[in-house]
């Protein structure tokens, strides 16, 4: 089986359209990851799944954005549906037999079928993310799809919050296990899988995983002719000094640098981001070499040599240094195909 990349843009839903395919053509299981559950369509496959018979394990978050991750963690408090948009639809795969564990720092974007099939992806399960914004995934299949699942197991069965109700109020008993950081130690070594697993508290508490963070920065070296970085957003650059470093001399030694980010987000964010940007390729190229992709939430690096894509956006406050992400290196094929791609948005405008 050909490891295909696929895409969504305000034309384009074949990202979506290998999801719900996913889905639907499952037989035995599903186990899925993801930020955000705020498609109706999206659930509502998952319940056809489930009525047909297919067990269905879901790991999120609580969180309905970056800056909401205190809200509910009070022991014991009772949390309204006004909490979060995508808590109903926790509830609503919880109410129909769906198995729905919680992560603290859970950012990860992936699918799992019958042990398989296997998708990482961008897109959160939302409507703008399946509808409308640039998102790109990959298939992953044999290693890497075994570790995927290994990780997926993992997380589940450590996980820090379990759904409960009482009547029609949404309760979250805190469990969080500390995962022995050993149990990821081989995650990668026979596959292009490459993770984020860290966390100062929390089940991550322990764990100290990082290879997205250093797979980037070796993309980055390998560059000789050309270097394309897209994110979502770019933000604390300068704890990121493998990132930051590495664009720099790239650009030292003639390399031609591209680097995307959304102008989809806060004025304040897009303001932190173009802050960000100078720091990562120098004040006097951010012109030449940094521009807004409307409404962009893909990611991955890419040069003439190397490629991955992964879940994290390039950023030094989570992402590439803490919470959980997902990612995998590109093969020449994969990378030919991404590259590809961007040069026709850019061809574009």
């Amino acid at each position: 089986m050909m490891q295909k990349l696929y895409y969504n843009s305000q034309k384009d839903s074949e990202l979506t359209n290998r999801i719900f395919e996913l889905i639907g053509n499952a037989k035995s299981y599903i186990k899925t990851g993801n930020f955000f559950f705020q498609d109706p369509k999206l659930n509502e496959a998952l319940i056809m799944a489930a009525e047909r018979g297919v067990a269905i394990f879901v790991i999120s978050n609580l969180r309905g954005d970056e800056e909401r991750g205190k809200k509910y963690m009070k022991r014991d408090k009772e949390v309204s549906s006004e909490t979060d948009p995508h808590i109903p639809h926790l509830h609503e795969l919880h109410r129909k037999g769906i198995h729905v564990h919680l992560s603290n720092d859970l950012h990860a974007k992936f699918l799992i079928a019958d042990g398989e099939e296997g998708l990482i992806m961008s897109a959160n399960y939302t409507p703008n993310s399946l509808y409308g914004n640039p998102e790109n995934g990959v298939d992953i299949i044999d290693k890497e799809l075994d570790d995927l699942e290994y990780l997926f197991d993992v997380l589940f069965t450590n996980q820090d919050i379990v759904l409960s109700e009482d009547g029609d109020k949404y309760r979250y008993l805190l469990t969080s296990k500390p995962i022995d950081s050993n149990l990821f130690k081989d995650i990668g070594k026979k596959s292009k899988l490459i993770f984020t697993a860290k966390s100062s508290k929390n089940n991550l508490q322990n764990c100290s995983y990082t290879s997205i963070y250093t797979t980037i920065a070796e993309v980055i070296n390998s560059a000789k002719e050309y270097l394309i970085m897209v994110s979502w957003s770019y933000k604390r650059i300068n704890d990121l000094p493998l990132i930051r470093d590495a664009v720099r001399a790239a650009i030292k030694r003639g390399v031609n640098v591209t680097v995307l980010y959304s102008d989809k987000m806060s004025e304040d964010k897009l303001a932190g981001t173009e802050r960000e940007l100078p720091k990562l390729v120098g004040k006097e190229n951010v012109k030449s070499c940094c521009h807004k992709f409307q409404a962009n939430h893909s990611k991955c690096v890419l040069s003439e040599k190397k490629g991955a894509m992964f879940t994290a956006n390039i950023d030094g406050d989570s992402g590439l240094l803490s919470g959980f992400e997902i990612g995998c290196i590109l093969s020449d094929e994969q990378r030919e195909q991404a590259n590809n791609r961007i040069n026709q948005i850019l061809k574009n405008g």
